[in-house]
């Protein structure tokens, strides 16, 4: 009924409320996997909607949206008692479903932050998410959250490749959400799993990583994040730029001209000896071509 019932019926007394309850309560890990698949779907199904148009204005009303109806302890009931308990890794093929539903559907809750690159409160972007940066740093900053965590673990699933693909887009969706306000704790938890995940036996999963190394720095890493920490990060991730399918080759030179924006220095650093070792040498010219660049103009401002 949620997914045919009129959108404007969740502003009506505790409709609203009403049908989080039965999510919670579906939702909860003693409950059958085979239930929290089918009411994640279900709630899959509420947040989806196609891009927006040009003008970056969407063309119709969410029943998700309508749902969390702009308030805040809502996103944080569904993502902490819907989409967490089911996130959590259990043995079986049964909970391996609901565990792919379950990121699936936190991928589409936070869809709308990868077409909103300004997160603040005040910006007129950001009041267009269906879960606002406020309700997701909320769930991530209590103490021994399971979001992240449970985000790393589906990124490394063995049930369903699919699983994996889809962990990354939410992780995706995660950085874009939650911005530079994620935390250097954070950062640092966050870029080895990315970096495992470019190592993936597929192509298509190492090119959704490489889409995360990307957001990680549009989005979530500060002008001033540690030297050491990038270097981790862009050394390792440099080799994938030699990578034989061109998909993730271009994948890996987007990410390396967003560092270029934020870390020139060490996009230059970590690409520099490759010059000499890549066979795909011209994505490695067009990368220290940015950061150069981007190194001028801070010297001439």
């Amino acid at each position: 009924a949620m997914t045919v019932a009129p959108i404007s019926v969740f502003a009506y007394g505790t409709v609203a409320d009403d049908c989080l309850a039965v999510f919670r309560s579906a939702g909860e890990q003693n409950r059958d996997p085979r239930l929290r698949a089918a009411m994640l779907q279900t709630m899959d199904a509420a947040f989806e909607e196609p891009p927006p148009g040009n003008d970056g204005v969407f063309l119709r009303e969410n029943r998700g949206g309508a749902l969390i109806g702009g308030v805040d302890t809502r996103a944080v009931t569904i993502l902490e008692s819907v989409v967490l308990e089911s996130l959590v890794w259990r043995a079986g093929a049964t909970a391996a479903a609901a565990r792919y539903a379950a990121v699936v559907c936190l991928g589409t809750m936070l869809r709308r932050s990868l077409f909103f690159s300004a997160q603040t409160s005040g910006d007129a972007s950001a009041k267009k998410l269906l879960v606002s940066q406020r309700a997701l740093l909320a769930v991530l900053r209590k103490t021994h959250s399971g979001l992240l965590p449970g985000v790393f673990s589906a990124m490394e699933e063995d049930y369903y490749a699919e699983t994996r693909k889809a962990a990354c887009y939410a992780l995706d969706g995660v950085l874009a959400t939650a911005g530079c306000d994620l935390g250097d704790e954070k950062r640092r938890a966050t870029y080895p799993e990315i970096l495992k995940r470019m190592d993936d036996s597929r192509d298509d999963v190492r090119v959704a990583a490489a889409r995360c190394a990307r957001r990680f720095f549009l989005n979530a890493c500060p002008v001033d994040w540690d030297e050491t920490n990038c270097v981790y990060f862009l050394k390792p991730l440099a080799v994938h730029m030699d990578d034989p399918n061109e998909l993730v080759r271009n994948a890996v030179l987007d990410a390396f001209l967003a560092a270029a924006e934020k870390k020139p220095a060490v996009v230059i650093e970590a690409l520099t000896p490759t010059k000499e070792t890549h066979r795909f040498r011209e994505h490695v010219e067009r990368a220290l071509e940015a950061a150069n660049a981007k190194l001028s103009d801070e010297r001439r401002a």
